[in-house]
């Protein structure tokens, strides 16, 4: 008898504990839903309030990266393990994680739309990369070549390649890539890693326009061709203006540089009629090296083929090695 009431009364106090206390994990998430609200609060101030939204994303990093992953890894067990307080297993609890941590996410997502919205008002202003005018887009450009282009270290992932190492709290760019008439398909890589400030500024006179060091490079790689037809254009320009290479105008001085070490832009020194002749002869002389030019690569296809599976393979090649594929006779092409 006294066995059965001992045995009720563990029981009665179980009950009890699983009402009085809540799952670590779970209450940690009501915490930083604290620490959210009050990125919310308009009490608080404009800048304070994006402080806070930034540290609930901290915290919820490293929850992940440590108090998930344990969880994870004990879902791996062969034993059951149940948490001492509320005794949820492992899974229940991601399973109760997953979709608290999606809401309050995207409660978090709103705020910061909203914040940045107070923050323009203010005069500070989010860059926009694929609206820029023509100046931002000449200065953005120069930074990106600059300061971003030499320390990017692309990334191929294949067969070939095996899955890298993904460093915890970095920020990857990843592309699928395809080869025309290939049916095997690759993925590439660029980590956005810590050599440059990811948080770019460019302080204008009543405004700061401020920008993300990974939206600046996907616009730069995705406008890699837009830039060859402008340096295309400025190379045709120079030879005619600059450097006497045209029948028409002979060596004659047409155009200055100014700033030479602060972009160098060029003003023409001649009459309108002289600069519609020259943007109909520059036109003229594109149009005409564009066309040569799909004539050397169409000739020269298969050279072309060898050297891209060359460097598919090898990723690198020195210049012997490029003279060496380009002169080898057509019956030694591998």
């Amino acid at each position: 008898m006294d066995t059965f009431i001992l045995n009720e009364e563990a029981r009665s106090l179980e009950a009890q504990e699983n009402q009085i206390f809540i799952n670590r994990e779970l209450s940690w998430l009501d915490f930083n839903r604290r620490v959210l609200a009050l990125s919310k609060d308009k009490t608080v101030p404009l800048a304070e309030q994006m402080k806070f939204a930034a540290i609930y994303g901290s915290n919820l990093d490293e929850f992940f990266m440590v108090r998930v992953g344990s969880l994870y890894d004990r879902t791996l067990l062969k034993n059951e393990i149940t948490e001492n307080k509320t005794n949820m297993t492992a899974a229940q609890q991601l399973a109760a994680i997953m979709p608290k941590t999606a809401e309050l996410q995207e409660q978090c997502d709103k705020n910061v739309f909203r914040l940045r919205e107070r923050l323009a008002e203010v005069g500070y202003r989010r860059i926009d990369f694929e609206k820029l005018d023509r100046e931002d887009e000449k200065f953005w450009k120069k930074y990106f070549q600059n300061e971003l282009y030499p320390v990017l270290s692309p990334q191929i992932i294949d067969h070939r390649h095996p899955f890298p190492f993904l460093r915890n709290q970095e920020i990857y760019l990843c592309a699928t890539l395809k080869a025309k008439g290939d049916e095997e398909v690759s993925f590439g890589l660029i980590p956005i890693g810590s050599q440059f400030e990811r948080l770019l500024y460019l302080k204008k006179e009543e405004t700061v326009e401020y920008g993300l060091a990974e939206e600046l490079i996907f616009h730069s790689i995705t406008t890699g061709a837009s830039n060859d037809i402008e340096q295309a254009t400025r190379m045709a320009r120079a030879m005619i203006t600059r450097y006497g290479m045209s029948d028409e105008f002979g060596m004659v001085a047409l155009e200055t540089i100014n700033n030479q070490y602060l972009g160098g832009d060029t003003s023409l020194a001649c009459s309108a009629q002289t600069q519609r002749e020259i943007d109909q002869k520059v036109v003229e002389l594109v149009k005409t090296q564009h066309e040569k030019a799909i004539r050397i690569l169409t000739e020269n296809r298969a050279k072309l083929d060898e050297l891209a599976q060359y460097l598919y393979q090898k990723e690198t090649i020195t210049g012997e090695e490029f003279m060496e594929i380009l002169n080898r006779e057509p019956a030694q092409a591998q």
